[in-house]
C-alpha cells in the first residue's frame, strides 16, 4: 500500500497546517483531497510559490457549476508524479472565496496584509490518478461532483 502522503501529486511543505484525505467509491475510483492551510504567509511560506507554480504551468481555468445559480472557478491540468499522471483540479480560498489565479491570491495577499493586518489563506487541490482505462473526461466528472458536495457542505 502507498503511504498517504506519497499519494498526492503535490503538498505545501510550509503550509501551517495540511489535511489529506482519500476517497474511495464502490467502483475503485480513487480521489484524493488536500488543502494546505498558512495562517500567515511571509518569504518561503507562501501560497503562490514555486510549489503552485508548476501546478499553474499548462493548467487552464474551467468553470463549476455548484447550483443552480452559483458556480466557481478552479484550475485543472495533469500533473505527474512518481511516474503517474494525475487529473488536478485546484484553487484558493481566501477570505471565505474561491479564487483560482495567482495574481488575484497575490492581490488579496497585499490588501489583507495592509487593510485586515493578516495574510492567511488556503490551496484545495483536488485529484485523481489516472488509471490505464481512465479517460481525462471521466475523472473530470468525477471530480466535479465531489467538488459540487464539497463547496456545498462547506
Amino acid at each position: 500500500m502507498v503511504p498517504l502522503v506519497d499519494a498526492f501529486p503535490t503538498r505545501m511543505k510550509e503550509a501551517t497546517r495540511e489535511e489529506m484525505a482519500v476517497y474511495q467509491d464502490t467502483s475503485g475510483f480513487e480521489l484524493h483531497l488536500y488543502t494546505g492551510y498558512f495562517e500567515r504567509q511571509s518569504p518561503g511560506a507562501e501560497l503562490i510559490d514555486i510549489t503552485t507554480a508548476r501546478l499553474h504551468e499548462g493548467a487552464e481555468e474551467i468553470i463549476i457549476p455548484i447550483a443552480e445559480n452559483k458556480s466557481i472557478r478552479v484550475n485543472k491540468g495533469i500533473y505527474k508524479r512518481n511516474e503517474r499522471m494525475h487529473v488536478i483540479l485546484f484553487w484558493y480560498e481566501m477570505d471565505g472565496q474561491v479564487v483560482s489565479k495567482w495574481t488575484d491570491v497575490k492581490w488579496l495577499t497585499l490588501r489583507n496584509a495592509l487593510t485586515k493586518r493578516r495574510t492567511n489563506g488556503s490551496v484545495v487541490i483536488v485529484s485523481a490518478p489516472l488509471g490505464k482505462r481512465d479517460t481525462t473526461t471521466q475523472l473530470l466528472e468525477k471530480q466535479m461532483e465531489f467538488i459540487r458536495h464539497f463547496i456545498i457542505a462547506s
